[in-house]
């Protein structure tokens, strides 16, 4: 098994351990595309004040989101597998909430 240190603690670090690393860090981030522009867009969506040229602009943002959120949910799926955990359980332990992207 390669090991490799930890940019904190100094300490070996497992390929098991690295992965781990991984799929936190990618299941705590935001994708860099979406932001306050796709918020406000939700929010006139939900108020049912999106002009079409709006609508338009939502469209691939939305794909966006979408697509990261199946990502997320494979990350955590992966990472309840790889410490013999259930999904549910996982989300608990971390304090991971379903949220917007």
């Amino acid at each position: 098994m390669t090991l490799e240190r930890s940019g904190k603690t100094g300490k070996p670090q497992t390929k098991l351990q690295q992965r781990e690393t991984e799929l936190l860090r990618f299941v705590r981030r935001r994708p860099s595309e979406l932001g306050a522009p796709y918020r406000t867009l939700l929010r006139k969506l939900e108020a049912e004040t999106l002009t079409e040229e709006e609508r338009q602009e939502l469209l691939p943002l939305t794909e966006i989101a979408e697509a990261f959120a199946v990502h997320r949910l494979e990350a955590l799926v992966e990472l309840a597998a790889l410490r013999q955990t259930t999904l549910p359980d996982l989300r608990r332990e971390l304090d991971i909430r379903p949220r917007r992207v």
